[in-house]
């Protein structure tokens, strides 16, 4: 008997997720025989990549699927993709995916399973419903088990409703749920009123069972197990050098941002391996796997700093991608990134102006942005980030100062995306909306014109990580269109500087020339005073107050206070409630 674990897209194809890996090692480690198939990874060997590009740049993912599982919407879909890829040969894709899906299909009946789960993130729901459907008319025998963070007890209800097909669903964290309920099964013991964080099917009635407690110690998990990632594929050959998807932690230890739902699966518990744990599993897949690539799925590894320093003492070349917020960070914590082989790493920065971060709930201030986009340029670290617009309870103000410290920032690396706010399913906002200011939220227009009736209004949260609320009462979008301009001239300038920070310093005897690249100019400021230039240079690695300053230079505050806002005014020293930081890098690296 068998226990088939797979994975369908839109994971990106060169990630080895950890669903699949960890539920394999939970269930081997307690003698249940476990499969694992990364099928998403094959789909390139059935569609050509540039179109899998262009499906994720546009958030399509899903919708091509959409007419297979509901025929009647293949007009719409069309017409709906052919808007955002207008050259698209709609029903060529169809037929690709239809063979693509087949094969998945036999594969997976090639493997006789009793039982098959699939997890549900990462645009997956609609494939595996696909998927699903077509193994359960072929045998009705098979038990099918969706699974997945979001699927709480309202959504595991509605899905279980809508599709008679699917009979159970694993809520929230899995591995011992799902244990419990495979080891019924093949024990043919078919009752599960007592297995909690389960919701099924029992004849017409749906059971929802109470919630699982959480796992108190994540060091006792076993390590999990990528290897089926490396040793199947429908037809092709393997993605050559994926990324293994590690996890240190669950949760966030901040957890409080007001927009964020990443905490919702969790309850913002948070719970974290040891060092050593998560070593050892890094170990293990450089020795089993022969990969040296590497990607944190953990929400905020802000506080791992002991954990970095541990990875930086191994003797590999590794490459190492991670998130991270501002919170207890300094520049040698990015130090210690770059030791380590973090080639790019996602901050949650979201905005540059104070009232927003603090509606945000972020818990950082606007100038440790300004440090951590230096710090990242300074040990050449990609950075990925986002700001939002469109934030209940903004002001004009607050976008005049957007603009006012993107002047500052020009010389760093852009944001990736301006995204409009949106009411997470699970978050702050969401749960307390009236105190944002919010009536109601909606979804997406195109949900209700793509999906059949029910399914929008009652799956929306799986079919989109987002949902929105209603922007046609917000009275700031035309001041953001003046960020948005901004950015395009913010990501151009940064282009023509060959994605190398602009804004760079020679030290001279008691003097520093400072030089600014902007739109391909090049602008020179000499600090010609002695005592300035050292100033200047005790500000280059993170923020020092004005009255340390001044005492430290026995400088009177006022005096020193106009020749460092003669420097802020020159954009090359950002100044933030009587705290200066110096923006230029060293020509010379030490």
């Amino acid at each position: 008997m068998n226990v088939l674990i797979c994975a369908l897209p839109w994971p990106r194809i060169e990630n080895v997720i950890i669903q699949v890996a960890t539920l394999k090692s939970f269930l081997k480690s307690r003698g249940i025989n476990a499969i694992g198939r990364y099928y998403y990874k094959d789909l390139v060997n059935y569609i050509d990549r540039d179109l899998i590009e262009k499906i994720v740049k546009y958030e399509l993912q899903q919708y091509e699927s959409v007419p297979l599982l509901f025929p009647n919407k293949r007009r719409t879909i069309n017409k709906f993709i052919k808007k955002f890829i207008k050259n698209i040969d709609f029903d060529k894709l169809i037929k690709k995916l239809r063979k693509y899906y087949d094969d998945v299909i036999n594969d997976i009946f090639s493997l006789s399973p009793d039982i098959v789960g699939f997890t549900i993130s990462f645009f997956q729901l609609i494939p595996s419903l696909y998927v699903s459907k077509k193994i359960k008319e072929k045998n009705p025998n098979i038990k099918i088990v969706f699974g997945g963070g979001y699927l709480d007890k309202e959504l595991s209800y509605n899905l279980l409703d809508l599709f008679p097909w699917v009979d159970f669903i694993v809520r929230g964290e899995g591995e011992i749920t799902f244990y419990e309920l495979c080891k019924r099964i093949l024990e043919n013991k078919l009752t599960f009123n007592d297995i909690d964080g389960l919701t099924f099917r029992n004849g017409k009635k749906i059971i929802i069972n109470k919630d699982r407690r959480l796992i108190d110690d994540l060091n006792s998990l076993p390590t999990p197990d990528y290897s089926d990632y490396f040793q199947h594929t429908l037809r092709g050959r393997p993605i050559p050098y994926p990324k293994i998807v590690l996890e240190a932690s669950r949760g966030c230890f901040y957890g409080n941002c007001s927009f964020c739902n990443l905490n919702y699966q969790w309850g913002k518990c948070y719970r974290f391996k040891k060092d050593e744990k998560v070593i050892n599993e890094i170990m293990e897949c450089i020795k089993k796997y022969k990969t040296l690539s590497f990607l944190f799925c953990d929400n905020n590894m802000s506080n791992r700093r002991s954990l970095f320093e541990k990875i930086s003492k191994l003797n590999y070349d590794l490459e190492i991608y991670a998130e991270i917020s501002g919170h207890g960070v300094d520049k040698s914590f990015f130090s210690t990134l770059k030791k380590v082989g973090v080639k790019e790493i996602q901050i949650g920065i979201e905005a540059f102006s104070k009232n927003i971060l603090h509606i945000l709930n972020k818990g950082v201030d606007v100038m440790r942005n300004v440090e951590m986009l230096k710090w990242c340029a300074e040990f050449n670290i990609s950075v990925f980030y986002n700001l939002i617009y469109g934030v209940p309870g903004e002001t004009e103000a607050d976008i005049k100062e957007t603009l006012e410290n993107i002047r500052f920032l020009k010389y760093f690396q852009p944001p990736a995306r301006l995204c409009e706010f949106t009411l997470s399913y699970g978050s702050t906002a969401f749960i307390n909306m009236q105190s944002f200011g919010i009536k109601k939220y909606k979804l997406p227009d195109e949900f209700y014109l793509n999906y059949p009736s029910g399914v929008a209004e009652r799956l929306g949260i799986l079919l989109s990580p987002i949902v929105g609320y209603d922007l046609d009462h917000q009275p700031h979008l035309e001041a953001w269109k003046k960020v948005y301009e901004e950015i395009l001239k913010w990501r151009k300038n940064w282009e023509m500087n060959g994605r190398k920070p602009g804004i760079y310093f020679q030290r001279g005897e008691g003097y520093l020339i400072i030089t600014l690249l902007d739109d391909g100019r090049e602008k020179r400021i000499r600090i010609n005073d002695e005592t300035l230039t050292k100033i200047y240079l005790e500000c280059l690695d993170e923020r020092k107050s004005i009255f340390k300053l001044s005492q430290k230079f026995g400088i009177d505050i006022e005096q020193l206070q106009e020749s460092l806002r003669t420097l802020a005014k020159n954009g090359i020293m950002f100044e933030y409630e009587n705290y200066y930081f110096s923006l230029a890098l060293p020509v010379r690296k030490s």
